[in-house]
């Protein structure tokens, strides 16, 4: 009885060691994740870089009107799609258009995207 009690709490030390090294590693990573996904502008004469997303949402280069369209992924600035045809479902303020009765709202500006309109699909941008 008492190895057992002696082999649990060896246990349980381990179990707490592994527990701070895992949260220490967490909060490191995070700290890295931060500074690494802000804003870095570096200097080459006149031009800089910026490391974020651009056209979070959507507004940059659409000029249509009406409740959807299914651009090409060209005419949707800084956008890729995974979607076999390329092209990024957007859409405008609506009410009904997709299911009777609901209205459909943009949280940041006036377009949006659908993420899988016609097929499962993913949107993304390569960022430096």
């Amino acid at each position: 009885m008492y190895k057992s009690k002696h082999i649990i709490g060896k246990r349980n030390g381990k179990i707490h060691r592994f527990a701070l090294f895992f949260t220490v590693f967490m909060l490191l990573c995070g700290v890295l994740l931060l500074f690494h996904f802000t804003p870095f502008h570096v200097s080459a004469g006149e031009e800089s870089i910026v490391k974020k997303l651009q056209n979070g949402s959507f507004e940059e280069g659409q000029t249509w009107t009406g409740t959807y369209q299914q651009p090409d992924q060209s005419k949707v600035p800084s956008w890729n799609t995974t979607a076999f045809q390329g092209k990024i479902e957007m859409f405008t303020s609506n009410t009904g258009t997709y299911i009777g009765g609901v209205t459909l709202k943009p949280t940041d500006g006036k377009y949006a995207a659908e993420l899988n309109a016609d097929e499962e699909s993913t949107l993304y941008q390569n960022v430096k």
